[in-house]
């Protein structure tokens, strides 16, 4: 069914990047609001290290830097993949979960003050690209050593 479909595909990534988009627009107002001081939002205070373990700081962290973003994503295929998607239709959406993930992971922690702010626009733009990048690269690299050594395997 998606297989010859382009318009289906340019739908799906351009959804995609609506959400990122407006999800970086909301994101930059929160900050820009804490750094005037917004009588709406307290202004974040510079956080103490908290203690490793399984605190929220950890998975963020684990999401948006470690790979996480990538084995939440593969797990959500795992649950959600219709028969009618080819493979390389599904690759595609795991890189936009991926990469979407992953950028949620670095939003929440910078709106949550664990990580500092990019200045300005460019400097978001470079965050959240090497974000996403380093997130869908993990992912990949996960995929290849869990599912595709299990294929070779069989």
């Amino acid at each position: 069914m998606f297989e010859g479909d382009r318009g289906r595909r340019r739908a799906v990534a351009l959804a995609l990047i609506v959400a990122l988009a407006f999800f970086f627009f909301v994101l930059q107002m929160v900050v820009e609001a804490q750094a005037f001081d917004s009588p709406v939002l307290p202004p974040v205070e510079d956080p103490e290290p908290a203690p490793a373990g399984t605190e929220l700081v950890d998975v963020l962290l684990w999401m948006a830097f470690s790979g996480g973003s990538g084995v939440i994503a593969y797990w959500f295929i795992d649950r959600f993949r219709r028969d009618e998607w080819s493979a390389e239709f599904t690759r595609y959406v795991a890189f936009g979960v991926t990469a979407l993930l992953a950028a949620v992971g670095f939003g929440l922690l910078v709106i949550m003050g664990y990580e500092p702010a990019p200045t300005d626009a460019r400097a978001w733009v470079e965050r959240l690209f090497s974000t996403c990048f380093v997130a869908v690269l993990m992912a990949q690299v996960i995929h290849a050593r869990r599912d595709l050594a299990k294929r070779e395997a069989a």
